[in-house]
């Protein structure tokens, strides 16, 4: 779900590996954005006109994003999760060199995507910690709003803390 940095970028050898490489970061970002067009379109857009959501369309795409940022966290912690059972039972049977190689690597895996989910959780703190940058949000909405006029987003981002704390633990369960 996360691109990889400059530094990764330009240390990388060029070749198949690259293109490889490049093919999977463009599935992935495909498979994203097909989830939150989905998402959105399931959410916020319904067969009878009349329906009036008073949400700014800019908290809506925010939602979106943030709800696929913390299911694709749940993703990867899954997955993360089968390769460790599997792993797991071949080491019951047998403890090798490999097995615990494999153990090592998973282990830098869980690592960093816990760095990431870390990130997400902080950002989306910082934000509500500064009444300023949740009256900032608003975009579309032609008024002046008050400092303390932010429940829609602080209800918003307060719920993506949540669901992104569960997610922290689930992966901090996996280390």
């Amino acid at each position: 779900f996360f691109v990889p940095s400059a530094e990764k970028i330009l240390r990388g050898s060029s070749g198949i590996k690259d293109t490889i490489h490049w093919e999977r970061i463009a599935r992935a970002y495909q498979r994203n954005v097909r989830y939150a067009y989905e998402l959105y379109n399931k959410r916020f857009i319904t067969d009878q006109l009349n329906n009036i959501d008073l949400m700014p369309f800019e908290l809506r795409i925010t939602e979106i994003n943030l709800e696929t940022v913390a299911h694709q966290l749940e993703l990867k912690t899954t997955g993360l999760l089968n390769e460790f059972r599997q792993i797991r039972e071949q080491a019951y049977t047998c403890i090798t060199l490999g097995s615990l190689r494999e153990l090592a690597l998973l282990k830098e895996k869980v690592d960093k995507y816990k760095r990431h989910a870390d990130l997400s959780h902080e950002a989306i703190l910082e934000v509500l910690a500064h009444n300023e940058d949740m009256i900032g949000m608003y975009l579309t909405d032609n008024r002046k709003r008050d400092i303390a006029d932010h429940t829609q987003v602080e209800l918003l981002l307060e719920a993506c803390t949540k669901e992104m704390a569960e997610v922290r633990r689930s992966i901090s369960d996996l280390s």
